[in-house]
């Protein structure tokens, strides 16, 4: 007893020494990275606080270039404006009839700049005539302004005109000046300003100019982090290193050629300068950081990393003794487990091997035995319910049988039998095909709340027992709505086109009308099956046809050839036709019976002619087919060669209908689409449902039809009548756009642009003065 007893205290031991080496060794690997990287913190804490100074200078460059950038966009749709026209071709004051137009343009001035948050002013002048506009206000003589609400330090009103209309340029940065704008604040600011050429024609000497300024510490706020202004210094220089505008920046001229990370001396302090260029503007930006403080945010950082390192350092410790322990107590009720169900003893030197084979040895046995118990009960089962579909259930042992694996289930049941075809052309795989039948009998176990076995399933064709619950409810009405829902899902999310139809037989109780219940579902699938378009078909019985009854329920191959035929499949209904005459030539029947086997034959194509030409779109084809007609005198060989050559006939006119079928739906996908091009919301979905067709299929079409993708096609024919009410109308690009289907403005010229190059405006302009 003690000895056993130490035995288990040496092994709990040895357990827990071992995942104590584990843990401390991970704990030591850990510490040999720490100590590297502490050491190599300084790199990347300094290359931390670059790129983040960095991003903030690249960020603020950037919004202050896309800021000018979008003036010429205000130019733009300014110039679109009536009223911006009469009061540019304007000569002299502005008579009183012209004070709506500027009222017009400086309260659409004042919309365009409320987005853009570093505009502190903005402003047009008229070089002809002496009309202001501001986004605050607006004058018909800029002299009763200029000093008064706006002014330069330095310059007069003289100056300031000059300075504007003296040279040709498209734009132009005028060096910070103190600005007063009451409008803006109280007391004068360091201000930027960009000067826009708002005239027609850039190619001529600006007649209008549109004025923005910038408040210089908003710039600085951009590109600086708070805590950085106070200390560092930046300026701005343009493509001639003429400084724009500097805050902390003692000099006059800019520093020589500095690139980023240089160290530079500025009045006797040393800084890290960090640059940026621009390549649109040609603006260069120079920040200089103090070294000191460089220095200290390095620091902070490390500090930091050591503080983590060294907590860290405590915590891993603590969770290594911590999991040393709960590992060491699971993992001896593991080894304790193994060793009751292994005949070898416990190996000291690896017990994770030593559980792993155990647990793998007992797993494989279970394995074993659950797939071997499933593949018999499955076996059973599927040869039970074969043998109950086909030949029924008559003695008591088979009833007991049956009712042993299924119990009360066939007390009220349903057989559904469901068919797959596909167009011939689509040449699919047989693996393809399959995986249509598998995907619609995994979705049946999601559609239906019922409990449901599937008794044959082939490349085209699944048979399914549903069992139903008490309710009378739950009858073949309601399963044809379910079934009906998932069919119309598997046929929209086709990326091919698919039919898929399915015959439900009534509701059956009682094990012995199992075989005369899956009679009822090939009868209504067959009678009842539609060429065009997918279905779900119910048993609807006629008393009285107990001899058409008999011909359904026993005689399958007549099913098949009907299907056959139905499907157009001619090379199936000629090898049915030739096997049949061949039977009858070897087993050497009577004369009754050949009679009789041509007259079951005969009434099979007379459904399927029948079927086939009701259709209203095949009728147009021509009338049905007659059948020959039997007399005392008559070779019935011939007869049967006479009938497969209508067979292959009736098979020929659904094959036709097929190809008359893509061109109609072609001029009715593309009617659809140019009658519904002002719908902003037309899509795949909507010709989809309007078609009754998946959206894959409208996608694959439209390419096949037109070589073109869906949008790109809808995009043509917008752009296309667009350009046409452009020419033929006077209607402005609001209503044009709108009447074309185009969901906003930006949709509206990206499209355009993108075919012609220039705005609608503008290509109404150019091709207006050419048609006229």
């Amino acid at each position: 007893m003690l000895k056993k007893r130490d035995t288990e205290i040496h092994k709990t031991v040895h357990i827990f020494m071992k995942r104590c080496m584990k843990y401390f060794s991970i704990m030591f690997v850990l510490s040999l990275v720490i100590v590297p990287l502490y050491y190599t913190s300084y790199a990347m804490a300094k290359q931390l606080t670059i790129n983040n100074s960095g991003t903030k200078l690249k960020e603020g460059m950037e919004s202050l270039e896309s800021q000018i950038m979008k003036s010429y966009e205000i130019t733009s749709l300014l110039r679109e404006e009536r009223e911006f026209k009469r009061l540019f071709f304007l000569d002299g004051p502005p008579p009183s009839e012209n004070y709506v137009d500027i009222n017009v343009i400086q309260k659409k001035l004042r919309s365009l700049s409320l987005t853009n948050d570093l505009f502190s002013n903005i402003y047009i002048t008229f070089k002809e005539n002496p009309v202001f506009i501001s986004n605050y206000f607006a004058s018909d003589n800029y002299e009763n302004v200029y000093g008064r609400f706006l002014g330069y330090s330095g310059l007069s009103a003289e100056e300031w005109r000059s300075m504007m209309y003296e040279e040709k340029y498209s734009e132009k940065l005028m060096p910070a000046k103190g600005i007063t704008s009451t409008y803006y604040r109280q007391g004068e600011f360091q201000g930027m300003t960009a000067f826009i050429n708002n005239s027609y024609f850039n190619g001529i000497d600006q007649e209008s100019v549109l004025a923005i300024v910038f408040n210089q510490e908003d710039i600085i706020g951009k590109i600086l982090h708070e805590d950085q202004r106070e200390n560092s210094f930046a300026y701005i220089t343009d493509q001639n290193q003429q400084i724009l505008m500097s805050s902390n920046y003692p000099g006059s001229e800019a520093l020589g050629d500095v690139r980023n990370l240089d160290e530079v001396t500025v009045a006797s302090d040393k800084y890290i300068t960090l640059t940026h260029k621009s390549d649109m503007l040609g603006l260069s930006t120079v920040v200089g950081i103090p070294l000191h403080t460089f220095q200290d945010q390095v620091n902070s950082l490390l500090n930091l990393v050591l503080y983590y390192a060294i907590g860290g350092t405590l915590v891993i410790l603590l969770l290594s003794l911590l999991y040393s322990m709960k590992e060491t107590l699971w993992l001896k009720k593991l080894v304790d487990a193994a060793s009751k169900s292994m005949k070898t003893a416990y190996s000291i030197s690896n017990e994770y091997s030593y559980i792993n084979h155990a647990f793998s040895t007992i797993t494989t046995l279970n394995e074993e035995q659950l797939k071997k118990l499933d593949a018999l009960n499955h076996s059973m089962k599927s040869s039970i319910l074969k043998h109950l579909i086909i030949l029924g259930a008559h003695t008591e042992k088979e009833m007991l049988e049956v009712r042993s694996y299924f119990g009360q289930q066939f007390d009220r049941f349903c057989i559904v039998k469901v068919e797959f075809e596909f167009a011939e052309s689509l040449h699919l795989d047989l693996s393809v095909q399959q995986n249509i039948g598998l995907e619609f009998a995994e979705a049946l176990r999601e559609w239906l709340p019922y409990e449901f076995m599937t008794i044959s399933q082939h490349v085209r064709e699944y048979t399914f027992v549903i069992f139903l619950h008490e309710p009378e409810e739950c009858g073949a009405q309601h399963l044809k709505e379910r079934f009906s829902q998932l069919i119309r899902m598997m046929t929209n999310n086709s990326p091919f086109p698919l039919k898929i139809n399915a015959g439900i037989s009534s509701v059956a109780s009682g094990i012995k009308t199992a075989k005369s219940t899956y009679g009822q579902a090939v009868h209504a699938l067959n009678t009842n099956e539609n060429e065009v378009s997918s279905g779900v078909y119910t048993f609807d019985y006629k008393p009285g046809d107990a001899a058409e009854d008999k011909m359904i329920f026993e005689l399958t191959l007549l099913l098949k050839l009907y299907d056959a035929i139905i499907a157009g499949e001619s090379k199936l209904v000629s090898q049915m036709f030739q096997d049949s005459m061949n039977e009858l030539a070897a087993y050497a029947p009577s004369e009754q019976e050949r009679t009789q086997v041509y007259y079951l034959f005969r009434q099979t194509v007379s459904n399927a002619n029948e079927a086939i030409f009701n259709d209203k779109k095949k009728s147009e084809e021509g009338s049905a087919l007659s059948m020959p007609e039997f007399h005392q005198a008559s070779d019935v060989n011939k007869l049967m060669n006479e009938l497969m050559l209508i067979a292959i006939r009736l098979c020929e006119t659904v094959s036709n209908h097929r190809k008359s079928n893509n061109e109609k739906l072609k001029e009715d996908m593309l009617a659809f689409i140019d009658t519904h091009l002002a719908d902003s919301a037309l899509s795949a979905s909507g010709i989809a449902d309007q078609l009754m067709i998946s959206e894959k299929y409208v996608y694959a079409f439209v390419k096949e039809q037109t070589g073109k993708s869906l949008s790109k096609y809808i995009e043509e024919k917008r752009v296309a009548k667009a350009e046409r009410l452009l020419l033929e109308t006077d209607a402005p690009n609001s209503s044009v756009l709108k009447e074309c289907g185009f969901g906003s403005e930006n949709t509206f010229y990206r499209a355009f642009s993108k075919k012609h190059g220039v705005s609608p405006a503008v290509w109404r302009k150019n091709h207006g003065n050419l048609t006229e």
